[in-house]
């Protein structure tokens, strides 16, 4: 629930953000593709439990799924924030093909670690592209890593502007 809450209250903040949602646990599924629509995402996040997607983790599998996710976008930063409670015990692609697509598609990770999550993974995911890792110990905490995400992601996206004129 903590979690949640803080998830819902930081898509609402990124209004220029394109963003997508992928579940995982035993398996990962994809909750929104990208999308601009920030009531839909706050509802999909309301209805996911723990262990929708199964009660394993197949962390770097979601990676990659974000990755495919992300591999099409022509927009000047992809970023994905990976937030994950345990150690990786489903995933079925190796972390080198994870990194080396990192690479090719020029992604940043920001992964978020809490409980007994594996450091070193989430360590050498981020470093990749410059992205950073963060470890969580309370929902304040948490909140905290949101924040500063926040502060070192902006973005701004050139908005179709209508004038009206009169003559």
């Amino acid at each position: 629930q903590a979690v949640s809450s803080i998830v819902k209250e930081f898509i609402p903040k990124r209004v220029n953000d394109n963003i997508g949602i992928v579940v995982f646990g035993t398996s990962v599924m994809t909750a929104s593709p990208l999308s601009f629509d920030k009531n839909a995402q706050a509802k999909i996040i309301k209805h996911l439990d723990i262990g929708v997607a199964g009660d394993k983790t197949a962390l770097l599998d979601s990676i990659a799924g974000s990755i495919n996710i992300l591999k099409n976008s022509h927009a000047k930063s992809k970023i994905i924030i990976v937030l994950t409670d345990g150690e990786d015990t489903a995933s079925l692609i190796p972390l080198q093909v994870i990194k080396n697509l990192i690479k090719k598609h020029n992604i940043k990770i920001y992964a978020i670690g809490i409980g007994e999550s594996n450091k070193f993974i989430l360590n050498t995911l981020a470093k990749i592209n410059s992205g950073k890792a963060f470890f969580a110990t309370s929902k304040d905490s948490l909140a905290q890593v949101y924040v500063e995400i926040d502060k070192l992601e902006t973005s701004q996206i050139e908005q179709n502007k209508i004038i009206q004129k009169e003559y």
